[in-house]
């Protein structure tokens, strides 16, 4: 996972995430091979973000385009936290950690398809994930071409607090609605 955020006051988010790794191969004392043990390594994540900032989860496998809605964002949102994660997997393990701690100041936005990651229906497995960690307050955008932004519309209708669009400028009028209290004036 990749973190950007800029320097200013902050605010320290801790926690642990829990790995297992496989053990080295080893020998016995006659040299045949052993098994190997799995072992579980604990890791220290500290996420450094502002008392009143916006961040965005960005579900997607590439972010030729973010660096510009980035850039599109700033001067609504200096303050902006920007996770970027390239599959629902990825985006569970962030918001099983840190979500909670999180979730009146988080969007996840995902694109509609991703072939490795549920195909066209990668962006379902994305609102799963936040739903299933119930995370019903966070809002979450599906972010998807204009051919196909109707059909997604259609099938995010029964879902909770799901947005669809195509366009830049929407989702930066929804993020404005969404988050007043983080957006500047």
């Amino acid at each position: 996972m990749y973190i950007s955020s800029p320097s200013f006051p902050f605010v320290a988010l801790t926690h642990n995430i829990t790995i297992t790794v496989e053990g080295k191969p080893r020998q016995d004392d006659q040299g045949e091979a052993a098994s190997t043990t799995p072992q579980e390594i604990v890791l220290p994540i500290e996420l450094r973000y502002g008392d009143n900032q916006l961040i965005i989860l960005w579900v997607e496998n590439d972010f030729c385009f973010l660096e510009c809605i980035k850039q599109g964002l700033k001067p609504y949102f200096p303050q902006l936290g920007l996770v970027k994660v390239a599959s629902a997997h990825e985006a569970g393990v962030w918001l099983s950690n840190f979500g909670p701690l999180v979730e009146s100041r988080l969007v996840v936005i995902t694109n509609r398809a991703r072939d490795l990651d549920g195909g066209e229906l990668a962006w379902e497995r994305v609102v799963n994930q936040v739903r299933d960690l119930k995370l019903n307050k966070t809002p979450v955008v599906v972010f998807c071409g204009r051919t196909t932004c109707e059909h997604v519309t259609q099938l995010a209708k029964s879902r909770n607090n799901v947005h669809v669009t195509s366009e830049a400028k929407t989702l930066l009028n929804l993020l404005v609605q969404v988050f007043p209290n983080t957006a500047k004036k």
